[in-house]
């Protein structure tokens, strides 16, 4: 399932360059996929949910203790390997970081460079560069999102932000600004 969603991301890319697109905008829309992306953080950098797990929408420090204990309890159970990215994606990711991850490098594949809007999409994008580290010369990041996770991913990428403006959102928005 996995490998099937990332071919269909990379399927995407082939098709619209094949319409002539020059820049592609990762981005994404959802409830609680900030809780799989600290998991994926954590798993791929080593690093404890406490350093990870961010606020999201904005959530309350009720919600936020049982966001990191859903991470914790989650890292424990399915036990990805650090810094395996396909181990990483098949256990704690979702069909929306491998979709991304599939267009990050079916576009690096092509020679098109792909603009990441946000900590979900940098997730995948993490991932993309653990499968394909050359897809790292084509990415762009939008901008700094306020989720305690996204700056260890970017550091880690050797990725700058182009704008800092302290948004959680990663519905493309970043990169129309960027």
């Amino acid at each position: 399932q996995t490998i099937g969603a990332i071919e269909g991301g990379m399927r995407l890319v082939r098709d619209w360059k094949a319409k002539g697109y020059t820049l592609l905008a990762t981005g994404e829309m959802g409830i609680g996929n900030t809780t799989s992306t600290s998991a994926i953080a954590s798993a791929f950098l080593g690093l404890d949910p406490q350093l990870t797990v961010g606020r999201g929408s904005g959530i309350n420090d009720e919600r936020m203790k049982i966001k990191r204990q859903v991470v914790i309890d989650g890292l424990a159970k399915n036990m990805p390997k650090q810094g395996d990215a396909m181990d990483i994606l098949c256990k704690v990711g979702g069909y929306d970081h491998a979709g991304l991850a599939g267009v990050i490098i079916g576009a690096a594949r092509r020679r098109v460079p792909a603009m990441v809007d946000g900590v979900n999409a940098t997730a995948a994008a993490l991932l993309a560069y653990g499968l394909y580290p050359q897809c790292r010369d084509y990415m762009l990041c939008s901008h700094l999102s306020s989720d305690i996770s996204h700056k260890k991913m970017l550091e880690l990428m050797q990725l700058s932000p182009i704008v800092d403006a302290g948004m959680r959102l990663g519905e493309g928005t970043g990169a129309s600004l960027a």
